[in-house]
């Protein structure tokens, strides 16, 4: 005797299965857009701005043959910098070149040459180039990169790197800028082959203050190749130098909450140091997180540790307005970037394709039986 069978009709469950997949690809869409809107994620396969900006920062700054026939491969992506309103690109390209295969990162923002990084790690690491050598290579690479994008802010630069040379001194400053030069005489390690040479050149704020969101950075390996070039003067802006609060000011606005924390805990003040510093816009507080503000920084130091180890308390108040960036009972502050949201993200973007799967399965497992029951 046959087994009756019950079971709908194929036509019937393709229905379902196509309801279902119709379903899990609008979700996943939406959801992916939504994902891809809040981290301001942009892929762009070709850029022709960026393309003929990093190939002549390559060639005439960095000293490469780019010929196509060089060039192993080549990537460009662009994406919305977490909490701000600029955009990054990255410039990966692998470079044949004088026999050896080099690794390239070059990043622009919104159209600006921002960092150029080469990686060393298939080159062999040695090399007989001196000081002079590689104050050469960087004073060309300056030269070159004031040609190429009309960098005029670089002016200065190639006057200080000369008066180094002319001085044997690692440090030259004047009352606009200040260039100091680190060198590794004995390279052991793959970062001072890298790194043999570490210029850095600040521009300073009101004759004065140094901070790296005003400087550029170059460094030389000891085979005279330009491993890195960091431009944030182009990038970066000095939004305001007016000090319209004074360091007693500062004080008066830090101290209440410091004496409100250290009442719960049974501590008190012990010792306050203040600090005038120059800082970018910490997480777009005041719009453009690439513009520097006058900042004070108000550390207070309690007589004893409490039950939590917390033995200060500080305070970073704008300088130009009075406002404060933020207050805590820590004497160093750590920065939220919104990371633990990474997480949750992740997991929800997880869900579709969980369930897609999952429906895959519980249909072949479905199809299976119904051909094992018919025979």
């Amino acid at each position: 005797m046959k087994r009756a069978v019950l079971s709908r009709k194929p036509s019937a469950d393709r229905r379902i299965l196509a309801i279902l997949l119709v379903f899990l690809i609008f979700f996943t869409s939406l959801f992916s857009f939504a994902l891809f809107y809040h981290h301001g994620f942009v892929c762009a396969t070709s850029n022709v701005i960026e393309h003929q900006l990093a190939l002549g920062f390559l060639e005439h700054v960095a000293g490469m043959n780019v010929s196509d026939g060089n060039i192993l491969s080549y990537n460009v992506s662009s994406f919305r910098m977490p909490d701000s309103q600029h955009y990054q690109t990255s410039v990966r390209i692998v470079i044949s070149n004088n026999n050896y295969t080099f690794n390239v990162r070059i990043t622009f923002v919104d159209g600006k040459f921002w960092i150029y990084d080469l990686d060393l790690s298939s080159v062999q690491l040695v090399g007989d180039k001196t000081l002079n050598d590689s104050l050469s290579v960087t004073t060309q690479a300056t030269q070159e990169y004031q040609g190429l994008f009309n960098a005029t802010h670089c002016d200065g630069l190639v006057e200080m790197i000369s008066a180094a040379l002319q001085n044997q001194s690692l440090v030259i400053e004047n009352d606009n800028a200040l260039l100091k030069i680190s060198h590794v005489k004995n390279c052991s390690t793959p970062l001072d082959y890298k790194r043999y040479i570490h210029l850095q050149w600040f521009k300073k704020i009101k004759n004065q203050f140094t901070v790296t969101a005003q400087s550029i950075i170059m460094s030389v390996s000891k085979n005279g190749f330009l491993t890195a070039f960091m431009d944030n003067l182009a990038t970066h802006h000095v939004a305001s130098t007016d000090i319209n609060i004074s360091e007693e000011e500062a004080i008066n606005i830090s101290i209440p909450y410091a004496e409100a924390y250290a009442e719960k805990h049974g501590q008190e003040i012990l010792l306050t140091n203040t600090t005038l510093e120059w800082r970018r816009n910490m997480n777009s507080l005041r719009g453009d997180d690439f513009a520097i503000y006058p900042v004070w920084i108000v550390s207070m130091t309690y007589n004893k540790t409490n039950e939590v180890n917390v033995c200060g308390y500080g305070v970073l108040i704008w300088a130009d307005n009075g406002e404060i960036v933020r207050h805590g009972p820590r004497i160093f502050f750590e920065t939220t970037n919104g990371g633990h949201n990474s997480y949750l993200w992740l997991t929800l973007a997880l869900i579709p394709i969980v369930l897609a799967f999952t429906c895959l399965m519980t249909y072949s497992r479905r199809k299976d039986k119904n051909k094992r029951l018919k025979k």
